[in-house]
């Protein structure tokens, strides 16, 4: 399962979205959490030096907790999703359908209480991502585990 994805802009650097916001890490400093570290690529052509400064104009943008399309604050992959363009300056990623429920098409109870605290209805449906579905896509080329870290 991967739950978290950020995006690597240097030979020691990613830009991720986590608690404290957009912020850029060490790679050193992501290798040594707890996990497993999925390295992948895009398929495609894209427009790096257009996607590098779409992910560096939301650096500091908080944390989005409620993983909410079109708001101030962003997720990991809302980050990715919203960051790299090709060379036309289009989105790559289009958004999916939000999906907060189980096997069996019910939204399950960890959600429902989870967005029960924040006075809202569980976003079913919404346009956003998620990190295990992003890694799924058929633009990205997966390249294997890089470190595994228990």
């Amino acid at each position: 399962m991967v739950d978290h994805v950020a995006v690597v802009i240097s030979s020691d650097t990613v830009i991720e979205a986590v608690g404290q916001g957009v912020v850029l890490t060490p790679i050193s400093e992501l290798l040594h959490q707890e996990g497993q570290y999925q390295h992948a690529r895009l398929k495609k052509k894209f427009d790096w030096e257009r996607t590098l400064n779409n992910l560096k104009t939301y650096l500091g943008k908080p944390y989005d907790k409620l993983y909410l399309p079109d708001n101030d604050s962003i997720y990991c992959t809302e980050l990715v999703q919203i960051s790299f363009v090709n060379k036309k300056g289009q989105r790559i990623f289009a958004p999916i359908p939000m999906s907060f429920h189980d096997e069996s098409g019910h939204i399950t109870a960890y959600w429902r209480n989870f967005y029960q605290q924040y006075h809202m209805e569980v976003p079913e449906g919404q346009p956003g991502t998620n990190p295990n579905e992003m890694i799924l896509r058929p633009e990205l080329r997966s390249l294997g585990i890089l470190k595994n870290v228990q």
